[in-house]
């Protein structure tokens, strides 16, 4: 018998398991820019990564009744009874295969040492070494189940938990990639077009990561209120949503957009209590401009939609950088020099 857990997930729908994927992948790839390769997240990571590891093992082994030897060695099975009879189950298996191996990629890559976070051939590095990994691992369960009649030998199931292995490695490559075009000021292309590209990403580093962090906030928005709304009433859903993804916004933009320098508990706590009244604000004003762009001038309720959309978006900028996120000075010492040696 399956665990209750694996069962829940499995009778999910596939929309949104999928958007549960990619809300995991944005999160963990933003957590490991931020720590890794601190030895804490690295040891974080290996005690998940070996939870996950026994959750695959008794998933896929000891939770399995004993099945007839039928093996299918035809590639993409699943896809095509999915296209050619609708066979929905097909294609969910498929799907749920991907999903499960997703989490162990992300921590097994995360695991894996480097010498420069920076550096994208150190992330392609240990992106090949944990699918090559994932491979040899998903190889000895299927030999297993063939050999102790555990399960069908399919090689779909190969290409499903590989495919989900390289989905959980591309946040370690996403942010060596994200690192060397705004942590560094290394250019190694000799193209002049190139190095003009990468010049251009550096100078509008800040608004190009505050737009990014717009996008996955509002992605994270729809993909809790979507998740939630399937067992709660819609507005409490809404009201979940608007919190999870105002939290999440916080920590996106106060460590990729403005890089904030703030430590200790309550200096940062004063801080998310200055975003959360910017964001308040800036809600109460998108209200007001909404109604009275309709009531008043009457402009079409979707168009002012987008409009106002444009503008919050300016005023949340502006309020992060001149006001939460602030830069402040050091404060000269009496005889005008700064503290520290600073000049």
């Amino acid at each position: 018998m399956q665990p209750f857990l694996f069962s829940a997930i499995y009778r999910l729908p596939l929309i949104p398991t999928a958007i549960l994927a990619v809300t995991f992948l944005l999160l963990w790839g933003i957590l490991s820019g931020r720590k890794y390769p601190n030895p804490d997240w690295r040891v974080l990571n290996a005690v998940l990564f070996g939870f996950w590891l026994a959750g695959a093992l008794y998933y896929t082994l000891l939770s399995r009744d004993i099945y007839p030897r039928e093996p299918h060695l035809e590639p993409f099975y699943a896809i095509r009874r999915y296209f050619e009879k609708n066979d929905k189950n097909a294609l969910r298996e498929f799907w749920m295969n991907i999903l499960l191996f997703i989490p162990g990629g992300a921590f097994y890559t995360n695991l894996l040492p480097a010498k420069d976070k920076t550096s994208v051939p150190e992330a392609l590095r240990r992106c090949a070494l944990t699918l090559l990994t994932g491979l040899a691992f998903t190889s000895v369960i299927e030999a297993i189940q063939w050999r102790a009649n555990l399960g069908q030998f399919e090689t779909d199931d190969l290409i499903a938990n590989v495919a989900g292995t390289f989905l959980g490695t591309l946040p370690a490559v996403v942010v060596s990639i994200a690192y060397f075009l705004y942590a560094t000021d290394r250019n190694p292309f000799r193209s002049k077009f190139l190095r003009g590209c990468v010049g251009l990403l550096r100078r509008f580093r800040e608004q190009i990561a505050y737009i990014f962090c717009g996008g996955t906030t509002t992605f994270v928005n729809w993909s809790v209120y979507f998740i939630s709304a399937s067992v709660l009433h819609y507005l409490a859903s809404d009201a979940i949503a608007w919190i999870v993804s105002v939290l999440f916004s916080f920590a996106a933009n106060r460590t990729l957009v403005f890089q904030s320098e703030v430590r200790g508990f309550f200096p940062i706590l004063k801080e998310g209590a200055l975003f959360v009244a910017g964001r308040l604000f800036t809600f109460a004003t998108e209200l007001l401009l909404h109604w009275i762009g309709v009531e008043v001038f009457g402009i079409p309720a979707d168009v002012m939609k987008f409009i106002i959309a444009v503008a919050v978006a300016f005023l949340n900028y502006a309020f992060g950088k001149l006001v939460v996120f602030r830069k402040r000075k050091p404060e000269k010492a009496a005889d005008g020099t700064q503290p520290d040696g600073e000049e």
